[in-house]
């Protein structure tokens, strides 16, 4: 509340007047409220207005009082020689006085209009004056829609902090993104998800907090981020699906959720870049006593192409990540289904079903989706039809050129130690 100083005493008197002039009377004006953001607090009155609410207390209508942007005494003062006072007059946003009317019969008296701050900064202000009932209640009623606007909604969102908060920026995903994915991870991935949510009541009893944290290890192209395309087209309208990229923002969104009791996918990809070196603060919210309890369920998904790069205390202690995939290249019948959605349906005649077999066998799926590529356009150069023959001598050729490729990179590279002895390019 405002101290009944000379500023606040004109106030009263201008706002009387504004009522007298139309025939009005607030009686009850004790009471005055100062914060900032005053553009703002009328266009929710507005907003609250036009809804026509039937709530046992909401804004039924407001009016206009004075176009004046500012009472006469804080024009004065505050604006009337500064440097940006023209600028404040042009401004778009709402300003000057209006009389907001409430479902109870309650009046409230609310100004909007342009101070100097202490930084010599303009600054939008609001005031409002009415008995204290009327004002508490008005308050209580932006209270209730702040927390509605912040509900955390069905959808894929990135996130990224904003001040203390979290900003959620909607994630489109385009129909190019949904790669059809074979690997029987993604089954599997897609059953504990469901059991999980299906059985949140043994996630948490004995003070679990709800969350379950997955991760999926393995080498690049064999289909880790295409599964988290597909996991969360599949989900986005039955929960939040979070594109996270640092710890604390995900705790932050984590506590969102439970406050709200609202489920939640959360995919992170490439964490070796977060848990590469960790400290105590990190273990212990892996190992739930800082994660809040969410009883509508916390899914995290992790990737990572190098697992060995993970603190060891994260990966190999049971309990921090709950289950670990290693996502490998597809084996049998995988890679040939896989194959199917690259190469042209002939080449799995019969007659060529053990050859393609052999050559497809232990492949990832970038891999195979490459190697099709390059034989059909073999095929095409070489006028010929698409044979296992011609597969096989363009994953010979392509797997030579990786080989050449990665000796020279290791012979002209400072960087040669870490993966040194790794085998890149197909199995032959």
């Amino acid at each position: 509340m405002l101290k009944m100083s000379k500023d606040i005493i004109e106030i009263k008197e201008h706002i009387k007047a504004l009522l007298y002039n139309r025939g009005q009377d607030i009686t009850n004006l004790e009471c005055l409220v100062r914060s900032s953001n005053g553009s703002q607090y009328i266009n929710f009155i507005q907003e609250r207005a036009a809804k026509k609410s039937k709530r046992k207390f909401d804004v039924v209508s407001v009016e206009k009082l004075s176009d004046k942007f500012i009472p006469n005494y804080y024009e004065s003062i505050y604006s009337s020689k500064h440097k940006d006072v023209d600028k404040i007059r042009r401004s778009s946003e709402v300003q000057g006085a209006y009389l907001a009317t409430f479902t109870d019969g309650s009046r409230m008296v609310v100004y909007a209009f342009y101070a100097i701050t202490g930084n010599d900064y303009p600054q939008n202000m609001f005031i409002a004056a009415a008995d204290e009932s009327t004002l508490l209640k008005f308050y209580d009623l932006i209270r209730k829609n702040d927390i509605k606007s912040h509900r955390i909604k069905p959808g894929i969102y990135r996130v990224y902090p904003v001040g203390n908060d979290v900003h959620y920026a909607d994630y489109k995903i385009k129909p190019n993104d949904i790669v059809p994915t074979v690997h029987p991870t993604l089954s599997d991935l897609r059953n504990d998800i469901s059991f999980f949510y299906s059985n949140l009541d043994k996630f948490t009893r004995y003070g679990g907090a709800g969350t379950r944290m997955i991760a999926l290890i393995g080498p690049p192209g064999t289909g880790k981020s295409s599964m988290l395309i597909t996991l969360a087209s599949e989900y986005m309208t039955k929960m939040s699906v979070i594109i996270a990229t640092d710890l604390q923002i995900l705790a932050a969104h984590m506590a969102k959720c439970a406050i709200q009791k609202k489920p939640t996918l959360i995919l992170m990809e490439d964490v070796d870049s977060i848990f590469g070196k960790v400290d105590a603060n990190i273990l212990n919210f892996l190992d739930g006593v800082d994660q809040p309890v969410n009883p509508a369920g916390t899914y995290v998904i992790m990737t990572t192409n190098f697992p060995e790069r993970i603190e060891p205390r994260i990966l190999r202690r049971p309990g921090r990540i709950d289950r670990v995939y290693n996502v490998g290249e597809l084996e049998g019948e995988y890679a040939l289904e896989c194959a199917r959605l690259y190469f042209p349906e002939e080449i799995f005649r019969e007659e060529h079903r053990d050859d393609m077999f052999e050559l497809l066998d232990k492949m990832t799926g970038a891999q195979i989706k490459e190697l099709a590529q390059s034989s059909i356009s073999m095929a095409i150069n070489e006028m010929s039809d698409l044979t296992p023959q011609i597969v096989k001598t363009t994953k010979e050729r392509m797997s030579h050129e990786l080989q050449e490729m990665y000796k020279y990179a290791e012979e002209n590279s400072s960087l040669n130690s870490t993966g040194a002895n790794k085998i890149l390019g197909f199995a032959l």
